[in-house]
């Protein structure tokens, strides 16, 4: 009766956690249909399930890593400003803090949860 499409939208519908009373309004099937579906197709659902938090996995990790590197940059930057400043327009306190300050936030790049925004950094250096 219906076509592999609509149940390639179903399982589609269904991964992205939309309830079975709305799959059945999107797609003009009736409810019994979706449940039916539900059933026979939770294998395909669960499987599209995965590969979506595996992009969402994956995306993250990419977004890590450039926030990472970019605050790598930085940190050499200030590294290297420590090592030849004579220290005339920027503390030798200030630039230690923003030393360490940006070296604690590499270390925590280990969690996601720990992450402020890079901007908060740059204003900082803009300060001198």
């Amino acid at each position: 009766m219906y076509g592999d499409e609509k149940k390639e939208e179903f399982v589609t519908l269904r991964a992205g956690n939309m309830s079975y009373a709305k799959i059945a309004e999107t797609l003009g099937i009736d409810r019994k249909t979706a449940l039916r579906w539900g059933l026979e197709l939770n294998p395909d659902v669960e499987e599209a399930r995965r590969m979506l938090r595996d992009s969402l996995r994956e995306k993250l990790r990419w977004s890590m890593e450039s926030r990472a590197e970019r605050i790598h940059s930085i940190w050499e930057k200030l590294g290297q400003r420590l090592e030849n400043e004579d220290f005339s327009g920027l503390s030798a306190e200030k630039a230690a803090q923003l030393f360490f300050m940006v070296e604690a936030k590499l270390a925590g790049m280990l969690s996601p949860l720990n992450c402020e925004p890079i901007s908060s950094l740059e204003k900082e250096l803009s300060r001198g």
